[in-house]
């Protein structure tokens, strides 16, 4: 059994599936690479990117920062980092914020191995959770505040996260999203549709369902009983994320190649959402 800080008790999920993309940034750390975020980057001038890797890295950091400022974390909040990744946005917040409570969660243990190495420099608590973002082992109204960055589409279903969230969150509590949003291409495009729905499962998947609009999204936030208070549309700020990730030199069909290829054809939407809880 995995145990919880605040002591309760949950089963380690059994063989989760995780982005095989993970596997070369989990060799790299264990190589002594020091890396904080497995997301793509944000530019305000996207004009200006170089496709450095340092450019890149500071683009990502910037994301980070841009969905912490949408959150408006406060001293003394309970916050829930979901698919915390490698622990970049912890940091973060705990550079940025305290005292606060923050527990990242993730369904691979590998990452969660990797996060606990993160030492707080404040008087903030850092905890971390081995379990499913779809089935939350907290009681109704534990958090203040929700980051889920780039992790939703991993999920078994975007629904029952967003159901999930909102049952852990206090009332006024806000949940701030950054999500990929994949629109089906014509019959134009440069790839079949299941050779892209082929390369996108097995390098960047599980993604469950890929062609969720922006409309679906929304139509499932208020479903589930959230009012969307911020929406901001990054697609620009991101797309230069490709000149480091996947370089249009590249001839080998990769999942960010095919990611590339559907940005820059506007059949990708990168959105930053924050959703309310009525107080």
């Amino acid at each position: 059994m995995a145990r919880f800080s605040a002591g309760v008790e949950m089963a380690q999920p059994a063989a989760p599936r995780v982005p095989a993309y993970f596997d070369a940034f989990l060799d790299a750390v264990r190589s002594g690479a020091c890396i904080d975020h497995v997301h793509l980057g944000h530019w305000d001038r996207p004009e200006a990117a170089t496709g450095s890797p340092a450019d890149f890295e500071a683009a990502q950091h910037r994301m980070a920062e841009r969905l912490l400022t949408l959150a408006d974390v406060q001293p003394g909040h309970h916050i829930l980092d979901a698919g915390c990744g490698l622990g970049g946005l912890a940091r973060l917040v705990d550079a940025k914020v305290s005292p606060v409570s923050l527990i990242g969660l993730n369904i691979d243990p590998r990452q969660l191995a990797v996060c606990h190495g993160i030492r707080t420099h404040s008087k903030n608590r850092l905890d971390w959770v081995a379990a499913d973002a779809c089935h939350l082992p907290f009681s109704n109204a534990a958090f203040d505040r929700i980051f889920c960055v780039e992790a939703i589409f991993h999920f078994t279903s975007r629904r029952l996260f967003l159901a999930e969230a909102f049952r852990v969150l206090r009332p006024g509590g806000s949940l701030v999203l950054g999500d990929i949003l994949l629109q089906r291409p014509g019959t134009d495009g440069a790839l079949p549709v299941a050779a892209i729905e082929d390369t996108l499962e097995t390098e960047l998947g599980p993604w469950p369902d890929k062609w969720f609009s922006l409309a679906e999204l929304r139509s499932c936030s208020l479903d589930c009983g959230f009012a969307i208070e911020t929406e901001i549309d990054a697609t620009a700020n991101t797309l230069p994320s490709y000149l480091t990730i996947a370089p249009a030199s590249s001839t080998r069909l990769t999942g960010p190649a095919v990611m590339r290829m559907l940005h820059e054809r506007g059949d990708l939407t990168y959105i930053y959402l924050r959703l309310a809880k009525p107080a």
